[in-house]
């Protein structure tokens, strides 16, 4: 495919699309406003889930 425009270099990439949408939800959502962004770089990522306060043992 032949591309004719010269300023074709400062155009948003699909990957530009995604951050600059993740910023505006990031900026509105109240979730996220009220939530804890964890950041990794891998694959996988368990958290526990409490279902119910723990039992004592005095």
């Amino acid at each position: 495919m032949a591309v004719l425009n010269n300023t074709l270099a400062t155009a948003f990439t699909p990957e530009e699309y995604g951050k600059l949408s993740d910023t505006e939800v990031n900026a509105k959502s109240v979730a996220f406003q009220a939530a804890t962004v964890v950041e990794t770089d891998k694959h996988q990522v368990r958290f526990p889930v409490l279902l119910s306060d723990p039992a004592t043992g005095w």
